[in-house]
């Protein structure tokens, strides 16, 4: 009651914390899904396991991004370290 100006600050700051929070969390997530669906080519060279599959995999095919690809793309979201476990 004695400073508003305060309690005003401190309840902006709450909500834009929040708002950076979930909007950075759906960021992340929209991400990830683009991520896990660019890679879906890649794990299916890699899955086929002879030499010629794994560089397309690794580096990709022209059409598809490869693992290698993927990493630089997509440095935050859950896909990229799936995709960092797989290039090895």
């Amino acid at each position: 009651e004695e400073n508003p100006k305060i309690v005003i600050g401190v309840v902006v700051v709450l909500l834009l914390a929040a708002g950076a929070y979930f909007g950075g969390r759906y960021w992340i997530d929209t991400r990830d899904q683009e991520a896990q669906t660019e890679m879906f080519q890649a794990i299916r060279y890699f899955e086929k396991d002879n030499l010629d599959t794994l560089e397309l995999a690794l580096n990709g095919d022209g059409n598809n991004l490869g693992f290698l690809q993927i990493i630089d793309d997509y440095k935050w979201p859950p896909a990229a370290s799936l995709a960092n476990f797989y290039a090895g």
